[in-house]
């Protein structure tokens, strides 16, 4: 960049709503890394919920007078689901959509059943019916739960073999990885190192940026992929669905 255009490169925040605060060179070591926070969880929420509702009225075909309750369990599980992310996101990180759906499965039974206790209408009827409405919208949520986060890629991924590898003989320690990595991977000292490696999703950002080609892909064969093949073809492991290099 510098060669071709004379400016120079400073890699800035991850998040636009730090550039502010970077520019005016209270730069810190989180605005380099992806969070997800109460405003983009509640965002999440109600990108889900919105939709929802509006199609809930379908349901008056064959179920007269229920479109308020239905709207309300529709708003509350999806407020619970992605307000509550910290709590489970363990489950998340394991990619455990069993126990996400046990976990908010119960909570929804849970909360129909003290309902239907305060209002009088618990019944087999009554729980079958709304619990059975909660099941699926926990499994609808739960479908592509971690790629609705800027944290996780998508469940419905298939798994990528490769890992980022580093050539210790080519690193000069410029730090560039370590700017550019949103989840954290690497600390840079005399060389870079990978010592949360388990973070990685697979970018490619690394590679890419990295001046010396100290970095590239490798599979457990052992077959690398070089970096010029990721730049030239501006390839995104992460971004594929579906695919394996």
């Amino acid at each position: 960049m510098r060669a071709r255009t004379g400016w120079k490169v400073i890699w800035g925040p991850v998040d636009g709503r730090d550039l502010p605060a970077f520019l005016q060179g209270e730069e810190t070591p989180a605005m380099r890394q992806v969070r997800f926070d109460p405003q983009q969880r509640l965002e999440m929420a109600v990108m889900w919920a919105a939709p929802l509702s509006l199609l809930a009225p379908i349901t008056l075909i064959f179920w007269p007078g229920r479109l308020l309750p239905l709207v309300a369990l529709i708003w509350a599980l999806s407020l619970a689901v992605y307000l509550a992310f910290p709590l489970y996101e363990p489950l998340v990180a394991r990619k455990s959509l069993a126990g996400f759906v046990v976990l908010f499965g119960g909570l929804t039974l849970a909360g129909i059943a003290l309902t239907g206790t305060l209002t009088g209408r618990l019944t087999l009827p009554f729980l079958l019916r709304w619990g059975g409405l909660g099941l699926g919208m926990a499994l609808l949520l739960a479908f592509d739960l971690a790629g609705s986060t800027p944290l996780y890629k998508s469940w419905t991924h298939a798994e990528r073999s490769h890992r980022v590898t580093l050539e210790p003989k080519h690193c000069t320690a410029c730090g560039r990885c370590a700017q550019v990595c949103p989840r954290g991977v690497f600390t840079v000292a005399e060389i870079a190192a990978l010592p949360h490696a388990d973070r990685c999703e697979q970018c490619g950002a690394c590679i890419v940026q990295c001046p010396t080609d100290a970095l590239l892909f490798e599979a457990p064969d052992g077959e690398r992929v070089p970096p010029e093949t990721m730049r030239r073809y501006k390839l995104n492991m992460m971004g594929q669905r579906g695919r394996k290099l």
